[in-house]
């Protein structure tokens, strides 16, 4: 890709020259990109095309057969014209027999086969002239008729295959969405990436399904059209063809600005998404200050500036549409005039003016074909630019890998060893971090304590490889955890984090996401040990209640319940616990703890809070400060010693029971 991503948005700056070379080579790249999704469906892709292949032949053919009809109806001396036509046969094969040369038979050679094919529809249709007309008009009815269906046909099996392409690459994207580690994720917006799921697929979707189907079958029409053109006359059809550069150079320079235009327009509707999301998820707080008024003030400019982009893109692409018509009428009249001297002035016409006729019937088949595939160039920009946003994110490589050859890691055992480690969010940045050295056997319970941002939380997300350390290593059991499979991993790992995370979903999906497989009772048994039976039988619907987005139905502490609920069932040997119980009220927690309790044996929890209550039956509490392990201990060691620990309890650092 020449774009490169940073913070969500293209790259600014550089050569402006050298940038409006690599977007236009880029073009089609994207559009290979794009197409190698319809791949898989390309015998369905290629049958339609052949159906298409008939359809345009049909086309020409239909107006083709006028000719010899129409000289019929108009008395334009067929017999005598018949004759002359048989003589100009006779005449085209002794120059094809005589002609040494078999390069130069070949001109004779296709004149004479056309008048051959012309001599024979003249002379049926010739004896045939008391019913020609009502056998023309049923055949060229049923042509019609097959026509269409074929058409028909053609399209349906084109647009679902296409439409079925457009699915296959929403699900890579929606798979490497979530393949994307943390640090990517704090360089993107929701609002980007949700944008580029909905938005920017629905552009891409709209050129495959509506679009490229007429890119493929009309030039199939174009072409049939052309042919037929040349037979009746190459040289007013060589005139025809000298508007065509007309046609393609200004809709290449319009498409390429409506290219960069559309790109940056998803840039801006991913903000507005963005600040609606934030908008209505903060709800309260905006109506708790009152400022609906300002979210509204705010919304309104965004949304004009938008309106007003979108404005100047429709008029840029409205400027193709009188570029086509302009030049077909001129088109038009230079073959007319042409075609009249050469007729009325001239014995070179090789042309009667019942083929004159049909021949202006075929040249007004043959613009719109070429101004639908103008327009339909035009507005693709928009769809490519969205395609490439996408392709941005597919081609996204998360930082935090699995190693190649990576084994599963056994199950639990032993201990957890955090080994000199290091780390900092951004390099270069200030470590979160610093020589952390830590052991936690089995079975055995450690709270993490600290002013905020003194690196508690960063433990929690180094486990599970949510990040990497920067120096150090991380063990389990001896096996250096950047050496396992993710799933491996992860799935000894429960984690309730500070930010309570649920579904729009029931309460029993919610609870077993962890274990899919969990029976109802399993589910019950898990959440009647974090205290959470009790409510989830006076709901509506008990467990099957929906609890709607993110949980919104129900209480923090509600919340927090359901998630923890959800770590127990997932029976793993290891337990994070970021600040799990900071929305649960004394009695709650005290529940809560109660399990905890209860779920330490053959467990290893590691606690990470700011309540008394919580660390206290640790059995080891470890102080950390700006990265650093400033002291360990137990509760009652630590207090003895009246360092880090108990200033925290005397400033109230860690709250009281």
């Amino acid at each position: 890709m020449s774009l490169e991503l940073k913070n969500g948005n293209p790259a600014e700056g550089g050569d402006e020259r050298r940038g409006k070379r690599r977007l236009s080579l880029s073009d089609w790249a994207t559009v290979r990109r794009v197409l190698v999704y319809a791949r898989t469906y390309r015998t369905h892709i290629i049958g339609a095309l052949a159906v298409g292949v008939v359809a345009g032949f049909l086309t020409a053919l239909n107006l083709m057969a006028l000719i010899p009809v129409l000289d019929v109806i108009f008395d334009e001396k067929t017999e005598e014209k018949l004759q002359a036509v048989d003589d100009r046969i006779d005449e085209l094969a002794g120059r094809v027999e005589t002609q040494p040369n078999v390069f130069l038979r070949f001109e004779p050679w296709i004149e004479m086969k056309k008048d051959e094919l012309r001599y024979r529809w003249t002379a049926w249709v010739l004896d045939q002239q008391e019913r020609v007309i009502y056998i023309m008009a049923g055949i060229l009815v049923g042509a019609q008729v097959i026509k269409s269906l074929l058409q028909f046909l053609s399209r349906y099996v084109l647009q679902r295959s296409f439409f079925l392409a457009v699915l296959r690459m929403k699900k890579d994207l929606y798979r490497r969405c979530l393949a994307l580690d943390l640090p990517q994720f704090q360089k993107l917006t929701s609002g980007d990436l949700i944008s580029r799921l909905n938005n920017d697929m629905r552009a891409v979707r709209q050129v495959f399904t509506s679009m490229v189907g007429d890119v493929l079958l009309q030039p199939i029409t174009i072409l049939f059209l052309i042919v037929a053109m040349f037979i009746l006359n190459w040289q007013l059809t060589l005139i025809a063809m000298v508007a065509l550069p007309l046609v393609v150079f200004p809709i290449g320079y319009f498409g390429r600005r409506l290219r960069k235009m559309g790109r940056r327009d998803e840039e801006e509707e991913a903000k507005v998404l963005d600040f609606t999301q934030e908008t209505i998820q903060g709800l309260m707080i905006v109506k708790a200050f009152a400022g609906e008024r300002r979210e509204i003030r705010k919304f309104s400019e965004m949304t004009r500036r938008i309106a007003q982009r979108q404005i100047r893109r429709e008029r840029v692409r409205l400027y193709g549409e009188p570029f086509v018509e302009i030049t077909a009428s001129i088109a038009m009249a230079i073959v007319v005039c042409v075609g009249a001297y050469l007729i009325l002035k001239s014995d070179a016409a090789g042309m009667s003016p019942t083929e004159f006729l049909v021949y202006l019937a075929i040249m007004s088949r043959f613009y719109p074909p070429v101004k639908r595939i103008s327009n339909t160039f035009i507005k693709a920009q928009k769809g490519l630019a969205s395609a490439e946003r996408i392709f941005e994110i597919i081609d996204m490589q998360p930082a935090i890998v699995q190693k190649s050859g990576a084994r599963d890691l056994p199950s639990f055992a032993s201990r957890i060893e955090f080994q000199e480690v290091s780390f900092a969010y951004e390099k270069g940045g200030e470590p979160a971090l610093k020589s952390f050295d830590l052991v936690i056997p089995k079975g055995r319970k450690v709270a993490l304590v600290g002013k905020t941002g003194a690196g508690k939380s960063t433990v929690a997300r180094l486990l599970p490889r949510f990040y990497d350390v920067t120096d150090g290593r991380i063990l389990i059991d001896g096996h250096d955890i950047r050496d396992v499979t993710f799933r491996s991993l992860r799935r000894q790992i429960a984690v309730v984090s500070q930010e309570t995370i649920l579904f729009a979903d029931t309460v029993l999906n919610n609870i077993r996401y962890g274990r899919v497989d969990a029976t109802l009772e399993e589910v019950e048994a898990a959440s009647r040990a974090a205290h959470a039976h009790e409510f989830i039988e006076r709901m509506p619907l008990g467990y099957d209640t929906h609890i709607g987005e993110r949980g919104g139905q129900l209480s923090g502490g509600q919340r927090q319940r359901l998630a923890i609920a959800r770590a127990l069932l997932a029976n793993t040997p290891i337990l994070v616990f970021d600040e799990a119980t900071s929305a649960l009220d004394n009695e709650s927690e005290a529940l809560v703890q109660d399990a905890i309790d209860r779920l330490m044996r053959n467990r290893t929890v590691i606690v990470i809070a700011h309540r008394l209550s919580t660390v206290r039956k640790a059995d080891e509490i470890v102080v950390l400060e700006r990265g650093e392990v400033v002291e360990r201990g137990t509760h009652g060691s630590l207090l003895e010693k009246s360092g880090r620990y108990a200033e925290l309890l005397q400033r109230e650092e860690l709250a009281p029971a």
